[in-house]
């Protein structure tokens, strides 16, 4: 996996911190990037604070091949996530017309007046690309990797529509699910055994609660379909060899 992109989001809000509002945008994004052959390596959240927003992005930047934020690009006082990352980029905001055009255009086909913030969401930085937003017209953009989209999960997937044809993609990450009826702390050595032999495959145990017995979700996933299926068969006939019982999910 040495040559494939990489991504790390970062959500911007203090209403998630809060806990007054639960991000939705995390496991969208996390099941396109796997789509599109992206590993995704980091989540972070920081609050609507500039100092704290210019330091992450740019540290993230450099690590990643993509850097997404969501939210904090409306037009309300503590919207300050488009000057944060023109401020890492060491530019400036300037209206674009493009932008203006695209909000315009909304207002007009529902019929409604423009507010005294309405276009503030087009002030983008220098140099930056416009992502185009189907739902309410107000673009996000791209400003070398890092591409800044809405923080509402409606928003922030039609943007991502559009800049998913823009993001260098990798091999698709393929994935298969074996569920046993045992806790996993009893079966930790099978998976250790399993993910010492194949290193290029990630295993993972998920347990969980099922008619007050522990029972676990166990997932193959990697890019090599032939590989997964290879591993997923291993441990069927080790499960079937200490007689523990087994589904496979997909």
């Amino acid at each position: 996996m040495n040559n494939q992109p990489t991504a790390a989001i970062v959500i911007i809000g203090d209403e998630i911190l809060s806990g007054r509002t639960q991000d939705k945008n995390v496991r969208f994004l996390a099941e396109k990037f796997s789509n599109l052959g992206i590993l995704l390596k980091e989540v972070r959240i920081v609050r609507d604070d500039e100092e704290q927003i210019i330091t992450t992005v740019n540290e993230l930047r450099k690590n990643h091949t993509n850097v997404i934020t969501t939210g904090g690009i409306g037009a309300t006082h503590d919207d300050i996530t488009a000057s944060s990352v023109a401020k890492a980029f060491g530019v400036k905001l300037y209206k674009d017309q493009e932008a203006v055009e695209m909000i315009d255009k909304y207002i007009k086909s529902k019929n409604k007046e423009p507010s005294a913030g309405t276009f503030l969401t087009a002030n983008v930085p220098e140099g930056c690309e416009l992502i185009k937003n189907a739902v309410s017209g107000a673009p996000g953009f791209t400003i070398g990797n890092v591409h800044v989209l809405a923080g509402i999960p409606e928003i922030a997937q039609s943007m991502f529509q559009d800049l998913s044809n823009k993001l260098e993609k990798g091999k698709k990450f393929n994935s298969c699910s074996i569920k046993v009826n045992i806790g996993e702390g009893s079966i930790i050595h099978i998976l250790s055994d399993a993910q010492e032999k194949h290193k290029n495959i990630q295993i993972g145990s998920y347990p969980f609660e099922e008619q007050n017995n522990w029972r676990t979700t166990i997932v193959v996933r990697g890019q090599d379909l032939s590989e997964v299926k290879l591993v997923t068969q291993e441990l069927q006939d080790i499960f079937n060899k200490e007689q523990i019982e087994f589904t496979v999910e997909g």
